[in-house]
């Protein structure tokens, strides 16, 4: 084995080449394990045979039922929350524009109060920091669940998609394919 020199380690010790040798041994190890274990994994998932058609879209049904499930739970929390305590939640100092407040009320938004009040000399001092120098913290549990509802949608449509595209307007499959078919047999005999 070549006497190659290694990066010195954080220790500040050098790293032989031997040493090298058993840390190569020890990833090379786990690396055949974890590929045992996927070989494992990739049996047991295809226990019923390969995947075929009616499976992927069995499995396609039931994570589209899944996120049906989490979209469902999200519009039934935030039918509790109320618009003022969304708006304390999503932006506590954030003045509303004019136009926005006189739609909000004309629409007959009962917090009449929030919507006129005067900002706080806090809250100016927050919508007058740039995004960058404000704290950055975790985001509120209700906004992270209306985010998750939000992305569980946009999969829910794709999926339902791809299962049923004429519901969503799209070409199904063998659309697409009866289309290829006719732009062939045009090309093939010109009128």
């Amino acid at each position: 084995m070549s006497n190659k020199k290694f990066r010195t380690p954080a220790g500040g010790a050098k790293v032989t080449a031997s040493e090298a040798e058993i840390e190569l041994k020890k990833l090379t190890d786990r690396a055949d394990q974890l590929m045992a274990d996927a070989h494992t994994l990739y049996r047991r998932m295809n226990a019923d045979g390969p995947l075929n058609a009616d499976k992927v879209r069995e499995m396609s049904e039931t994570v589209a039922c899944t996120m049906y499930q989490v979209v469902g739970i999200v519009s039934g929390v935030m039918a509790t929350v109320d618009s003022a305590q969304a708006r304390e939640i999503v932006g506590p100092g954030l003045k509303l524009p004019k136009v926005l407040r006189e739609t909000l009320k004309r629409l007959g938004d009962r917090d009449d109060a929030y919507l006129d009040r005067e900002l706080t000399h806090e809250e100016q001092i927050v919508n007058q920091t740039a995004p960058a120098k404000r704290p950055r913290g975790a985001k509120h549990p209700l906004l992270a669940l209306v985010e998750t509802g939000i992305k569980a949608g946009r999969l829910y449509e794709k999926i339902m998609g791809g299962l049923f595209p004429r519901v969503f307007n799209r070409p199904s499959l063998i659309d697409k394919e009866n289309e290829k078919m006719m732009k062939a047999v045009d090309a093939a005999f010109p009128v």
